[in-house]
C-alpha cells in the first residue's frame, strides 16, 4: 500500500524526477518479491521513464531487474538488451560483484538462445572473478555441463562438471535438472540402468512439471529399448498427462495476457 501511495503522489501523471522514479522502482521491487513478472515489468518500465538522470545506480538496477523478469517470461532478446546495459554499467563502475552476477545471468540467457560460445566465455569470467557468490560459482559448473553436452557432445567433460556441481550442492531442489542431464549422458553412452537411476533421482528431487514431463519421455524410450512394455506404457501415460497440462497452462496464460 505504501508504494501505491507514493506512486499516486509522485508518479501520476508521470514526471521526470527522482522521487517519482523511486516510487515506481519500489513498487517494482514489491512485485519482484511476489514473483509477478508482468506487474514488475510494468512498474520498472514506468520507473525507467521517470528517472531524470540515467547515470544513477537505481536506473541501472531498474534495467537489471527488467532483464531478470524478461528472462522469466522467456523474452530473451529483451532480457539480453537490458542485462547487457547493466553489464556495461558494472564494467564502467568497476563493480566486480555486479559484473559476476550479471555475467552469470547473461550467460544463462545466452544458453536459452543456444548462443553457447558467448555463454561459455561469460561463465569462465564468473569462475575467474574472486567476487562471484558461492552459489553462482557452483551453478556455473552445471551451466558448463549443459554446454559441453548440447554444444560439443563431450560427455566426459559434461559428467566431470556435473560431479563438481554435485560435490558442492546440498539442496535436492537445485540438483533435479542436473540428475536429468546426467541421465541423458548415461542414456547416450549406452548405460541404461544408470540412466534410469538418474531419472528416478530427478523425479524425486523436483515437482517441476516440464522437468518431470521430459524425464518420463526419456524413461519411456529406455523402457522400450529394454522391452519393459508395462513401464513404457506407464511412462507414456504420465508424459501425456503432464504434456497436456503444460499446454493447458500456456493456453490459460495467453488468455490472461489478452484479457
Amino acid at each position: 500500500s505504501l508504494p501505491r501511495l507514493a506512486t499516486a503522489y509522485y508518479g501520476t501523471p508521470y514526471r521526470k524526477n527522482y522521487h517519482a522514479a523511486m516510487a515506481w522502482y519500489s513498487l517494482g521491487c514489491y512485485y519482484t518479491e511476489l514473483k509477478d513478472d508482468p506487474a514488475a515489468i510494468d512498474a520498472y518500465l514506468k520507473a525507467k521513464d521517470c528517472f531524470p538522470d540515467t547515470t544513477v545506480r537505481y536506473y541501472a538496477l531498474t534495467e537489471q531487474n527488467l532483464g531478470k523478469h524478461y528472462m522469466n517470461q522467456h523474452m530473451n532478446d529483451e532480457a539480453t538488451s537490458f542485462l547487457s546495459r547493466y553489464y556495461d554499467y558494472a564494467l564502467a563502475s568497476n563493480d566486480s560483484s555486479a559484473l559476476a552476477s550479471t555475467a552469470y545471468l547473461l550467460g544463462q540467457n545466452f544458453v536459452h538462445q543456444n548462443r553457447f560460445e558467448e555463454a561459455e566465455k561469460l561463465f569462465y569470467s564468473v569462475r575467474a572473478n574472486p567476487y562471484s557468490a558461492a552459489f553462482i560459482r557452483n551453478d556455473v559448473y552445471f551451466q558448463l555441463a549443459k554446454i559441453a553436452y548440447h554444444q560439443h557432445k563431450d560427455y566426459s567433460t559434461s559428467a566431470s562438471y556435473l560431479q563438481q556441481y554435485f560435490n558442492n550442492t546440498t539442496s535436492n531442489v537445485q540438483s533435479n535438472a542436473s540428475w536429468e542431464l546426467l541421465g541423458f549422458i548415461m542414456q547416450d553412452t549406452n548405460q541404461p540402468d544408470s540412466a534410469l537411476q538418474c531419472y528416478k533421482h530427478a523425479l524425486a528431487a523436483s515437482n517441476d512439471i516440464p522437468t518431470r514431463c521430459y524425464v518420463y519421455r526419456r524413461m519411456a524410450d529406455l523402457a522400450m529399448d529394454s522391452g519393459e512394455y508395462d513401464l513404457m506404457k506407464d511412462c507414456i501415460d504420465k508424459y501425456t498427462e503432464l504434456n497436456d497440462s503444460i499446454y493447458a497452462l500456456h493456453y490459460l496464460s495467453e488468455i490472461d495476457s489478452i484479457q
